[in-house]
């Protein structure tokens, strides 16, 4: 890497122009964090060459990452008309439309993206997102499972699938995808709870009380945990909990809530994206 930005300026001195030069160094520019340098680099190559593939995408995948959407969009779109059977355009402009809330262009996008090349797992993920925003569960979970087909180890799919199987009263099939991803990250707390939720439903409170335990055990502030142990307590002693009361049992002392507001769900992955072997907690 140092070689490389020692010989930039002696090539850029000879020539600023030098499209290759400029090029590499905007790539290592980015690969170094710094983004907006690589940003100036690319730009100039496109005041000369305008049309030049390479620069566009990558200075649009910039943009995104700079949170420059529409300008994203600008380039991609620029760079999908001169290469139009590159599926990664596609997905990015995809990914631009689903920040600025354009979720029908980002399905169109995506879509193109899986028809001109449909290995890729992420394709398959950012599309079952997209569905399960517009409350399409079943086509979501069709999607993730395309995914995890092509990528075992995708574990943002593997959660977000539990949780729409969850959703959709499939509870065997949810533990099946959250145990997927404990064997990765056994300390995410948030899975041992949705897999407690899941064994609560499936009228399996024992083994429920064993992972709240757990999910408690790694992280004593996660309070969803508190309330839905409370909850599973308070209803297998046969306790009356329309109000919220203390419940104390077995060590805990934890505030239970009102039936109606449907206590035991699945926690969702908070800024899951992208091909990980871990999933936020964040």
């Amino acid at each position: 890497m140092r070689a490389s930005f020692a010989t930039f300026p002696m090539i850029l001195d000879e020539d600023p122009r030098h499209v290759e030069a400029r090029l590499a160094r905007a790539h290592t520019l980015e690969h170094v964090g710094r983004i907006r340098e690589s940003l100036d680099d690319l730009t100039v190559v496109l005041e000369d060459h305008p049309d030049h593939v390479q620069a566009l995408s990558a200075r649009g995948v910039l943009r995104h990452r700079t949170g420059q959407f529409q300008s994203a969009i600008r380039d991609l779109s620029r760079a999908a008309e001169f290469d139009p059977e590159n599926a990664r355009l596609r997905y990015q402009r995809g990914l631009a439309h689903v920040r600025l809330g354009n979720f029908a262009a980002a399905r169109i996008d995506l879509d193109q993206a899986i028809q001109l090349d449909a290995s890729h797992a992420e394709f398959w993920y950012v599309r079952g997102n997209i569905l399960a925003r517009s409350d399409d569960l079943n086509g979501a979970i069709e999607h993730y499972r395309e995914a995890t087909a092509r990528d075992e180890q995708h574990m943002a799919v593997w959660y977000n699938c539990g949780n729409l199987l969850f959703e959709t009263a499939q509870y065997e099939e949810a533990i099946s995808c959250w145990d997927n991803v404990i064997a990765v990250q056994p300390d995410l707390f948030r899975a041992w709870n949705n897999r407690a939720a899941a064994l609560t439903r499936l009228g399996r409170p024992g083994e429920a009380v064993t992972n709240y335990e757990r999910a408690i055990a790694i992280n004593p502030e996660f309070a969803r945990a508190y309330d839905n142990l409370a909850w599973l307590l308070a209803t297998a002693n046969g306790s009356d909990i329309r109000n919220p009361q203390r419940v104390r049992k077995d060590g805990y002392d934890c505030l239970s809530a009102d039936r109606t507001t449907g206590m035991v769900v699945p926690e969702y992955a908070c800024g899951v994206s992208g091909r990980s072997t871990t999933v936020s907690q964040g």
